[in-house]
């Protein structure tokens, strides 16, 4: 989904090819996004983390967060993991979120 509504934006093999994440990207997001597998029905409808993949060239990005965005509750929680480069760990954080 996510190629369809940010053509521009370059995703991490990493994060793409994870077999507990799930593309929850939509023309309604401001860069895409991803759920884990077992949060992806509730997404949009429950609280679920979310992990934000911004732009790679930050004058390109619709906020000014860093690329990897991890947040408690679909963006409208305490910021959970924010780095640069690091989208490993972004995908640590968003394993390892409460729910």
């Amino acid at each position: 989904m996510w190629r369809e509504h940010f053509d521009g934006y370059q995703v991490p093999d990493d994060i793409i090819s994870h077999p507990d994440l799930t593309d929850v990207s939509s023309k309604a997001g401001t860069c895409p996004a991803f759920v884990l597998t077992t949060d992806a029905d509730r997404f949009g409808r429950q609280p679920v983390p979310v992990l934000w993949v911004e732009h790679s060239d930050p004058d390109d990005r619709y906020t000014s967060t860093p690329r990897f965005v991890v947040t408690g509750s679909c963006g409208n929680e305490a910021v959970l993991f924010a780095h640069e480069t690091d989208d490993v760990g972004a995908i640590a954080a968003l394993l390892a979120a409460e729910r």
